[in-house]
């Protein structure tokens, strides 16, 4: 705010000229206004009592002529004489005010313009009437017992005549104006004079206390200047005036408020927008509150910044940022306060400990001295009951800049942000670790999942071709391990697959492989290992696991038995899934001699699989050709109304015997035969007609290689199929799979993206398995994500698996994606997939794949 300027004090004076001048005028008015109301009413009462007076002498006039005129009849005047007697009264009046005039009967006929005088005649009645300012008075004259003497004709009562009286009234009434005038005049001249006075004394007394109000108004130059602005203590003298200086001292007090309420707002988000969780939060949490704190120094200075964390059962844990060097004295008194505060919020137990980590940050701003004395005063902290997510369960700052107000008040108010903040900072770096641990993991056994598994074989398949020596191939499955499940129950068979997975851990060297393919079943590569070496490590694995036994519930032991199918490379196989599909087919083997045994293959054996790959290649490929790939679908539903939002489509060959053969028993040889392409199409459009049929607008989920979604003749067959059965593109979702990987992701992302103008969605199946799920999310429009099935099947169990499905629900949902529950087989995984806040969910307990949309 900037001094007034000449012409601002020039227009103070003039408003308060105005002012006067307003006064004087509203005074001028109101004395002119009130002398006329009295002139006016003072002049109709004169006149009333004129007419009064005029009316009463008439009267006295009228009756002294009667008598007058009733004696000299007695006497015997003739009427000529009577008329010169009248005329005789006329010139007696001064100028000639009353005039007097006398109708006898005779003139009856000449009354035809005087009704009144006429009616008297007629009616005997008397008659007055003030004309302007004539007063006329017609009376009768009623003959008497004396009269009839004279009237021989008359009778007593008749009317001999009638006398009007004229009386003018004008010069008394110009009197009476004239005096009214002089009246007027002095009663406008004193009220005048009086408002005039008032004006000079409210002008000076408002005057001075309105420019007491400009000079309380001049010194606000800033928002703070409002807090010292006091209005209230100047008094106008007028209850009125008082009322709007009243009402001026409450905007200013809510104008105040306001602007203190912005000041807090703007520091709160320049404070905050520091505090932003970027891709380092999955680094490093704590590089995101130093990075912050940085950020901030230049805004506020503090001591230091301290966050509390505490997960499940576990410790607290208290992460001190000091913004300054310190001693011990100092974390001493710090990790007091923590304490105190622990304490104070319910959250500390006795059995519960502590650890205090302190760090030292440099920032823009460090105070150049020790902590205040007073640590607790100026230290802003919030500390909850309970953690929130990540372990969040406090923080607190301690602020040198204790002189504002607003910053104080900015920083208290920010803490349940900043608490929320901190611990997804936190959660996030710990949720990104478990998830990139796990993409390579299987939670329940530690050990590499089944798509590391086939990355490493098709590695291990390329360096033992570029430097010629042999590996072999190990599948290993539990004997009968769904009875030991339905004896003893999920948790104990899960106990088991983790004691089986110690043994295999122990048992194989570092530069072996071991995986969890699976269920219970479990697959080894033994780099520089031939059929002799891979044997006798099967001989012990076997026995390692027939040794191994478990204590049940009931208290029995339990012991468990395995068998196991070997393949060697290039000797059986010359790639990856050959080599697994022999030993895929060595442990049903096996199983078919008896468990519990190890089978190498055969050159019958050998002979048998390829015979028995050509026949389902040949299947494949017939089917193919007469459009038996057939679509199964199974309801994918919302969780909460359990209806059917989309269906995915399943791949199913009907062979000429009409049986039905799943996807698992020939999906290996379509994708080494080089059919699935041609499948997938011919699924497609044996799908989609059928699609094309239905009313409803759900979309259909289908599972694609992302070799096939990069050639474009594929694609333009695809929009050929829609446009041929008028299936909108919409309604159609692809699922994105890491069964065949791409190596130029760049191709890929080109071709997704522009499916997706067209219309198209997309899913990530499996997500969580592996490393494309995250690559996939990183750079494509994703709409759905398809969680993993083993974590499903898990979580209920497995705090592991329920934080990695919690974690990939809270990434979908910052990510504005839907989530899919893959495997959900019963009620208990239903429910805990509603808990955790997943959309949409699929599995056996939901709905079994079929033939027909919705059928039964």
């Amino acid at each position: 705010m900037t001094a007034p300027s000449e012409t601002e004090e020039g227009n103070r004076i003039f408003i308060s000229k105005r002012l006067s001048c307003f006064l004087v005028f509203v005074a001028f008015c109101g004395a002119l206004i009130g002398s006329v109301l009295i002139s006016v009413s003072l002049y109709l009462e004169m006149k009333k009592g004129l007419e009064t007076v005029a009316l009463q002498n008439a009267y006295t006039v009228s009756e002294t002529i009667f008598n007058s005129l009733y004696q000299l009849m007695r006497k015997g005047v003739k009427s000529s004489e009577l008329l010169e007697i009248i005329r005789i009264f006329e010139s007696l009046n001064q100028n000639n005010q009353v005039k007097i005039y006398l109708f006898t009967p005779r003139s009856m006929q000449h009354l035809n313009g005087l009704p009144k005088v006429r009616r008297a005649f007629t009616q005997g009645k008397e008659w007055r009437q003030l004309e302007e300012s004539r007063l006329f008075l017609v009376k009768p004259i009623v003959a008497k017992y004396e009269c009839i003497a004279c009237h021989t004709e008359a009778k007593s009562g008749d009317i001999l005549g009638v006398i009007q009286i004229e009386y003018d009234l004008e010069s008394e009434f110009s009197y009476i104006k004239r005096k009214i005038l002089v009246i007027l005049g002095l009663l406008f001249v004193f009220p005048l004079l009086v408002a005039a006075l008032i004006s000079y004394v409210l002008r000076t007394k408002i005057s001075k206390k309105i420019e007491g109000l400009h000079r309380e108004l001049e010194r606000i130059r800033k928002v703070s200047d409002l807090s010292e602005l006091n209005i209230e203590r100047i008094d106008f003298s007028f209850q009125e005036f008082n009322s709007i200086r009243d009402e001026v001292a409450y905007f200013v007090d809510r104008v105040r408020k306001i602007a203190i309420d912005k000041d807090i707002l703007e520091f709160q988000m320049k404070f905050l927008e520091n505090f932003v969780i970027t891709s380092e939060a999955v680094i490093d949490w704590e590089y995101i509150v130093i990075n912050a704190l940085d950020g901030i120094s230049d805004k506020i200075c503090f001591t230091f910044f301290f966050v509390i964390f505490r997960e499940e059962g576990e410790d607290f844990y208290a992460y001190i940022f000091w913004n300054t060097r310190v001693h011990g004295d100092c974390q001493r008194r710090v990790e007091e306060l923590i304490e105190k505060h622990l304490r104070s919020s319910g959250a500390w137990e006795k059995e519960a400990g502590i650890t205090y980590i302190h760090r030292e940050v440099e920032t823009k701003r460090s105070p150049e001295k020790r902590p205040v004395e007073d640590l607790e005063a100026y230290t802003r902290v919030l500390v909850l009951e309970k953690p929130l997510i990540g372990g969040a369960l406090g923080l607190g700052m301690n602020l040198l800049d204790v002189q504002s107000e607003i910053k104080g008040l900015a920083v208290q108010s920010v803490l349940p942000t900043l608490l929320n903040i901190v611990g997804s900072a936190k959660a996030i770096h710990k949720y990104t670790k478990e998830l990139e641990y796990y993409a390579t993991r299987d939670p329940l056994t530690e050990l590499y999942n089944q798509r590391v598994l086939w990355e490493l074989l098709d590695y291990e398949v390329e360096r033992a071709r570029r430097h010629n020596y042999k590996f072999a191939f190990l599948i290993v499955d539990i004997d009968n391990f769904k009875l030991i499940n339905d004896a003893y129950g999920h948790e104990f068979g899960d106990q088991m697959l983790k004691g089986i997975a110690g043994i295999l851990r122990d048992m194989f060297r570092k530069e072996d492989l071991v995986a969890r393919y699976g269920g219970d079943e479990f697959a080894m590569v033994l780099p520089y290992a031939g059929e002799e070496q891979a044997y006798s490590v099967a001989l012990r694995l076997l026995k390692n696991i027939e040794e191994f036994s478990l204590v049940s519930p009931e208290g029995r032991k339990v012991k468990a038995t395995a068998s196991i199918g070997i393949a060697v490379f290039p000797d059986h196989a010359r790639d990856a899934k050959q080599l697994f599909l022999i030993a895929d087919n060595m442990l049903y083997k096996a199983k078919r001699e008896g468990k519990n045994k190890v089978a190498l293959p055969s050159p019958e054996d050998l002979s048998l699989i390829a015979e028995e790959v050509l026949k389902k290649s040949s299947i494949l490929s017939t089917a193919v050709e007469e459009k038996r790939v057939l679509p199964y679908f199974q309801p994918i539903v919302d969780v909460h109304t359990l209806e059917a939002r989309a269906y995915e489509v399943l791949m199913r060959i009907e062979q000429p015997d009409g049986r039905i053969l799943p996807a698992r028993e020939f999906i290996h040889i379509a994708e080494t035969s080089g059919l699935l392409q041609r499948m997938d199409l011919t699924l497609l459009e044996n799908a989609v007609r059928k699609i094309s049929a239905e009313s409803t607008e759900v979309e259909f989920f289908f599972n694609l290689s992302p070799k096939s979604l990069v050639l474009p003749s594929f694609i333009e067959e695809v929009r050929h199929i829609l446009r041929k059965y008028d299936v909108p593109p919409h309604r159609i979702v692809f699922e994105l799979t890491e069964r065949e990987t791409v190596k130029n992701l760049k191709i890929l992302r080109d071709f997704v993206r522009k499916l997706k103008k067209d219309g198209f969605k997309f899913a990530v199946d499996d997500f969580g398995s592996g490393f494309s799920s995250f690559t996939y999310i990183k750079h494509f429009p994703i709409d759905y994500l398809k969680i993993e099935g083993d974590f499903i099947r898990s979580m209920a169990r497995n705090k592991v698996d329920l934080a990695l499905v919690q974690s990939a629900v809270t990434l979908a949902r910052t990510l504005d994606i839907k989530t899919i529950a893959e495997f959900v087989e019963d009620e208990e995984i239903f429910r805990k997939v509603r808990e955790v806040g997943i959309d949409l969910a699929q599995g056996y307990y939901l709905g079994k794949p079929r033939r027909e949309i919705g059928g039964p």
